[in-house]
Parts: C-alpha cells; sequence; structure tokens
C-alpha cells in the first residue's frame, strides 16, 4: 500500500541527511540487500514501476510512499538536474 505524503521543510533536513539512492536499479538492488528503509516515489511514476518495487518492498516490510510532485519537482527537491521517479532511503 503506498501512502500519500507532503514533505514539509523540516522533513527536508531529514530527508538530505539520509543515505539516498536513486532510480529503479539501483533501488532494487538496495533492496534486494536489505539496506532501505524507505521508498519514495514521484506522482507520476509509471504503474509498472510501483507495482514491481512494491512487490519487493512487501517481502522486507519497507514503508512506500508518494512524494506529491512530479519526477521533476523530486529532481529538484533532490538538488539533480533531472526528474527523479523513486528514491530509497537507507538504513543508517
Amino acid at each position: 500500500m503506498i501512502n500519500k505524503i507532503k514533505i514539509l521543510p523540516e522533513e527536508i533536513k531529514d530527508i538530505k541527511s539520509e543515505s539516498v539512492v536513486f532510480g529503479k536499479n539501483n533501488v532494487l538492488k538496495a533492496i534486494k540487500l536489505g539496506k532501505v528503509k524507505s521508498v519514495i516515489f514521484s506522482v507520476d511514476a509509471p504503474k509498472s514501476l510501483k507495482d514491481e518495487i512494491e512487490k519487493y518492498s512487501e517481502i522486507s516490510e519497507i514503508k512506500i510512499e508518494e512524494f506529491e510532485g512530479n519526477n521533476k519537482e523530486l529532481g529538484i527537491f533532490c538538488k539533480r538536474p533531472h526528474g527523479i521517479l523513486v528514491i530509497a532511503l537507507l538504513n543508517k
């Protein structure tokens, strides 16, 4: 189940201080290695991508959330020069 989130200014600091991986392949690899505590999708991520990552996340009981912006906004939020469909916050 995907929970929709609105990231508040005080949460930005928390997410930016975390270890983060970007992109489908990197996120899937980190999930399979047991390194992920949370996955965040952009609102416009394809359903096929969400379904695939959600399948692996459920097995590992990883929290799944949806950013209330599109991939370009998530990219800007993550200080990247391109859109980002999915990120994973890693365990410390």
